[in-house]
């Protein structure tokens, strides 16, 4: 999958090299664009999908905590007690950040079975993160930890349905590094040994390489130093003034 948020590595025509995990891919500008944008439509699918099972779990809790103020208010009626005071939730904030559901956007999940404070899941996603948890201050003490574990059953199942959407690129056993860049997608990692002979390279992208997969040096190749507005594969013979020369 690819993160256009992260810096990409050199640049070579319409063709990007993108570290990923333990190596690098290789991906046309086309492409990368084609599938960001899917990943994003399937992103936000899964962040509603989330969202509507958190809405299911918290409707039962404020549905039960309604029955059980109806059953109170009719024991004090029949013993003569009138004008118990309902609870209201919509006046509910969050714990963490003081954000209502007045806001665009906001969606409050309840942290406790009791519903006494709720976390939106902004806070819930930013505690998560940290590996801390948000649970009321009230029930603390009897365990009651509703909140955090509806919040990561259906984040686990968010998680899920996010690997399915990771694409397996081809990893070519070989690859020879060369001006023209196939169109497929590849992956280059550990296993697969990159073949550098008749090319200037620039330094960014041959030290990357170095790092991420196995490379072999043929003859008549060159390092230069990388410049952000050039591509960064060229003719042996273009090389620019002052380049690195390794011989294999």
């Amino acid at each position: 999958m690819f993160d256009l948020l992260h810096e990409p590595l050199p640049r070579h025509r319409d063709s990007f090299f993108l570290r990923k995990g333990g190596g690098v891919l290789i991906v046309s500008e086309a492409s990368l664009k084609n599938e960001y944008e899917e990943i994003q439509k399937k992103l936000l699918f899964l962040y509603e999908q989330r969202q509507e099972t958190l809405e299911v779990a918290k409707q039962a809790v404020l549905e039960a905590i309604k029955q059980k103020d109806l059953e109170k208010q009719g024991a004090l009626e029949a013993e003569g007690v009138s004008g118990m005071e309902r609870r209201d939730f919509s006046t509910a904030a969050c714990m963490g950040c003081g954000d209502d559901e007045s806001e665009d956007g906001v969606f409050l999940f309840p942290l406790c079975q009791e519903a006494h404070h709720h976390a939106c899941l902004e806070c819930l996603d930013g505690v998560a993160k940290d590996k801390q948890e948000l649970i009321c201050p009230i029930c603390r003490e009897e365990g009651d930890s509703f909140g955090m574990y509806e919040y990561k059953k259906a984040t686990g199942q968010s998680e899920e349905g996010l690997s399915a959407l990771i694409t397996h690129y081809k990893t070519p056993d070989s690859f020879s590094v060369t001006q023209d860049l196939p169109n497929e997608t590849l992956l280059l990692t550990e296993k697969t040994t990159v073949t550098l002979s008749n090319i200037e390279m620039s330094a960014k992208l041959f030290f990357v390489l170095l790092e991420k997969t196995k490379v072999t040096l043929g003859e008549r190749f060159s390092i230069a130093w990388y410049v952000d507005s050039e591509d960064c594969i060229r003719d042996h013979g273009m090389a620019r003034e002052m380049p690195f020369y390794l011989r294999g």
